[in-house]
């Protein structure tokens, strides 16, 4: 800025133009109890080996919108689908299938970025609404009420 007088603002050029928050949802740390399970589209099913999903425990360390880090032992690829189960707030379960966007090696270990794919645009406000709830308690130091039990359902 080179300027600022009447009630104008007066700005000199930059060369360099650089994206300060391309981000879509707000993310918020969280430590959310979850189960996850490898989801394979297509499978070679017979008699000896039926088709079981087999739930590890995880840890939701991140929300951002439909977007997850996640921390588990589940060896897993870029690209793959999995089905992830976790409470969302007391008595609110989320169960959808998400795709593997992204593993990261942090200092704390493998981070597993997942997309929840099979969310319609009520269940993904909710996650926003969550994850703004959670930024507000953590700005004020406050906690939320808790739901009412007609606001309890299922979100996928």
């Amino acid at each position: 800025m080179t300027d600022c007088s009447q009630g104008n603002l007066s700005f000199g050029h930059s060369e360099r133009i650089r994206y300060v928050n391309r981000r879509r949802f707000t993310r918020v740390q969280t430590d959310k109890l979850a189960k996850i399970a490898l989801f394979p589209v297509f499978s070679q099913v017979t008699e000896s080996k039926q088709m079981e999903l087999s739930f590890v425990p995880a840890v939701i360390t991140e929300i951002a919108g439909p977007c997850l880090r996640v921390r588990t032992g589940l060896s897993v690829q870029i690209r793959q689908r999995v089905l992830l189960v976790f409470d969302l707030e007391e008595g609110r379960l989320v169960q959808d299938v998400g795709e593997v966007r992204d593993i990261r090696n942090t200092e704390t270990g493998d981070a597993i970025i997942i997309e929840l794919i099979g969310l319609h645009a009520k269940a993904i406000g909710e996650l926003v609404r969550v994850a703004n709830q959670i930024a507000h308690e953590e700005a004020t130091g406050s906690a939320a009420e808790p739901l009412a039990q007609e606001q309890m359902e299922v979100v996928s």
